[in-house]
């Protein structure tokens, strides 16, 4: 039930409003009418309505007034005037005190009705709103942790659907942390292949772990989420500046030690500058991006708290890596060959794996395609000098251009085969027949087909026979058994039923009455 005082100086539009309310919504009770706002307060305090409906021009307290004093006080019911056209220019000052509707006089049934409905819903949501803070207080602090978490990836990842739904759970939890100020430390892997990388991407499960533990509970100042295989970001928060920045190095230092010692690789950290609102996440984790091109060539255990200038010939390298990875990402294979020979001129020998990791990450950050297979192969590539190393990368991208030239005329091979046996259900179809319609070789359909399919030739088209068969089979019951056979490329009608039998473990006629009574409920 939804409670609602009246409060009018006309008796008869009193009267009105209590005999028609809960006559066209019984979920409404009028629990009071009032001649003034004197009177109307003294009610409210008592009867605490959901929804107070009121005249402005009265006696000793008008309605303007009235609606102020409800506003300043806690939980206040929602509010809405009734008068005359005359006293429309009060409509502003209505808004103002958070007044939700203005009804003008005289009010028909219809009007009141749809009114009171959205009305009703409003208060409807304000319930839920009041029984999920009610909630929120028996929540474990460890849940909250874990919303403000969830909400510090939707700022990362800039997804505005995610925030509209966390931020007010969070308001209403009455969450500090919005108030903080925040900075994101990104942390990546340096090693070589040879020096651990391969153990990195297989236990930073653990390490996430092991750095969260750190991070939320020991330290208890930020959060730490996982951006890719080779990345971390820890979404930390401090009361000014100087603070955050303390907190970034004291976790920077302390989340090396715990990589060293337990997986035997260093650290490269990335901070990114202090954000007043944890909404600017998303442009705090892209400055921290910006970084890791540089420390992937400063090697392990690199710190970059702050937008370094590059030497002349790491700057190079990295606009020669950002080419490399714009032929790459737009499958490119002449620009991309030539892209590869000027990258590898301007890698400082010795460096290789760091300039490597370096051009990994790029690609990482702009989704190039076939990444995972080149990855593991490039970063298996021993020291060489600028002639070999790309010749080596050449041939890599070359040999993944290939085989995803082959895969791609494959799959348009059996699409093609597919189509056919489908236009040709009702023939007797062989692989050497569909093979010659593609000009191909029997036995490379065969191959390619098994390969892309999952299955052999034979089993596909027994299978699309089957279910045309059956579909047939139940477009009537006064179909010939005989003619869907023969409509599925079967001219001998024995062997037509063991093969039914034997797909659908029931006879022709046995499927077609039991499946088609039932179809037909």
């Amino acid at each position: 039930m939804y409670k609602v005082l009246i409060v009018d100086d006309e008796p008869q539009m009193r009267a009105y409003l209590g005999t028609m309310i809960p006559a066209i919504d019984s979920q409404w009770e009028v629990v009071g009418e009032a001649a003034n706002g004197n009177a109307a307060l003294e009610m409210a305090a008592h009867f605490s309505p959901d929804l107070v409906l009121t005249d402005i021009r009265m006696p000793e307290m008008d309605g303007i007034e009235l609606c102020e004093r409800l506003s300043a006080q806690p939980n206040p019911p929602l509010m809405a005037f009734v008068s005359g056209y005359d006293e429309f220019r009060y409509a502003k000052d209505a808004i103002r005190m958070g007044v939700s509707e203005y009804l003008l006089k005289p009010l028909n049934r219809r009007e009141l009705s749809a009114f009171l409905n959205k009305i009703a819903q409003r208060l409807a949501a304000r319930r839920r709103q009041n029984e999920q803070l009610a909630l929120l207080e028996h929540l474990s602090s460890a849940y909250q942790k874990e919303v403000m978490r969830n909400f510090c990836r939707a700022a990362l990842d800039n997804v505005y659907i995610r925030i509209q739904t966390l931020q007010p759970l969070l308001h209403q939890m009455q969450n500090q942390e919005l108030q903080s100020v925040w900075c994101v430390l990104a942390v990546c892997s340096t090693a070589s292949a040879q020096d651990g990388y391969e153990r990195w991407s297989q236990d930073q499960y653990l390490l996430v772990q092991l750095v969260r533990q750190l991070v939320e509970e020991e330290l208890d100042f930020g959060y730490v989420l996982e951006a890719d295989d080779s990345t971390l970001l820890l979404c930390l928060m401090g009361e000014n500046e100087e603070q955050v920045y303390e907190r970034c190095t004291q976790a920077a230092q302390m989340a090396g030690k715990l990589c060293e010692k337990h997986f035997g690789a260093a650290l490269a950290c990335c901070r990114s500058d202090a954000k007043l609102d944890v909404l600017q996440l998303h442009e705090a984790r892209k400055e921290a991006d910006l970084l890791f091109p540089l420390v992937a060539l400063h090697g392990p255990g690199t710190y970059a708290f702050q937008k370094d200038s590059p030497d002349e010939g790491a700057a190079r390298l990295v606009r020669l890596s950002s080419q490399l990875v714009e032929a790459w990402q737009k499958e490119h294979p002449a620009a991309l060959a030539q892209a590869i020979v000027s990258f590898c001129q301007a890698v400082v020998p010795g460096r290789e794996a760091a300039a490597l990791r370096m051009l990994l990450h790029q690609a990482h950050m702009k989704h190039c395609p076939h990444l995972q297979t080149i990855e593991k192969q490039l970063l298996t590539l021993p020291p060489l000098p600028a002639e070999k190393l790309a010749e080596q990368m050449q041939n890599i991208f070359l040999a993944q251009s290939q085989e995803v030239r082959d895969q791609t005329v494959g799959e348009k091979l059996v699409a093609d085969a597919i189509r056919l046996i489908r236009d040709n259900l009702d023939k007797p179809i062989s692989l050497g027949s569909i093979a010659d319609m593609l000009a191909v070789s029997a036995n490379h359909l065969s191959r390619v087909f098994h390969a892309t399919t999952g299955e052999s030739y034979i089993k596909f088209v027994t299978r699309e026979r089957m279910e045309r068969a059956g579909q047939l089979l139940l477009e009537s019951l006064d179909v010939k058994v005989l003619a869907v056979a023969e409509q599925t490329g079967y001219y001998n009608i024995q062997h037509f039923c063991y093969v039914f039998k034997k797909y659908w473990n029931m006879t022709p006629t046995q499927y077609q009455h039991t499946h088609g009574a039932g179809s037909r409920g």
